[in-house]
């Protein structure tokens, strides 16, 4: 299904950082796409259309230039730790990790960071969906927050592995912060190859 312009698509999860707000009681680098940006519900007592779109991080599409996907606030790092390969008679995922760093910034953010893969400079694979409820993080904490950074070797065009060569991973955070604002850490590329 398409996917809503990266923009649209930060404006709808600022709404629903509200929404997780008032029902919670929670106070280095490239996007076009359109999306169904609604989620699981927040729990069981949440109403079915309070939804977790934090796990909607972005939204870039096949074939994106991955330049689109940058950080929206200043001040923000993100280093990545990744494999160096996957294997294409593997399950089809390698997991890595992204630490996020930055002044300020606090808010709810999904767990796991969305990774690409790109070649070319081109988008070829896209983060799978999510299902987890969006957790409270501090960016300005010495060691700022870490988050797990599933991928995928499938190609977003056909479903298949890619075929073996060099790729680059980039990974993004998107954190709702408290006074309703939206920012989107961004970072990479990051070597990988494919077996």
């Amino acid at each position: 299904m398409p996917r809503p312009p990266l923009r649209r698509s930060i404006a709808a999860l600022g709404f629903a950082a509200v929404l997780l707000a008032s029902g919670a009681g929670c106070a280095s680098n490239g996007s076009s796409a359109q999306s169904d940006v609604t989620g699981p519900r927040v729990s069981d007592d949440e109403p079915a259309d309070a939804v977790d779109q934090v796990g909607q991080v972005t939204s870039l599409d096949c074939g994106v230039p991955i330049d689109v996907l940058q950080s929206t606030l200043t001040g923000l790092a993100m280093t990545g730790q990744f494999p160096p390969a996957a294997d294409r008679g593997g399950d089809g995922i390698f997991t890595g990790s992204v630490a996020v760093t930055g002044t300020g910034v606090t808010g709810v953010a999904s767990p796991d960071a969305d990774v690409y893969l790109v070649q070319a400079g081109m988008v070829v694979s896209t983060p799978g969906p999510k299902d987890s409820v969006g957790q409270q993080v501090d960016l300005g904490s010495a060691a700022g927050a870490t988050f797990a950074a599933p991928g995928s070797i499938a190609s977003c065009d056909s479903g298949e592995p890619l075929p073996a060569g060099s790729y680059d991973i980039y990974a993004a955070v998107l954190v709702n912060q408290a006074d309703g604002s939206v920012g989107v850490a961004a970072g990479g590329p990051w070597p990988l190859g494919i077996n």
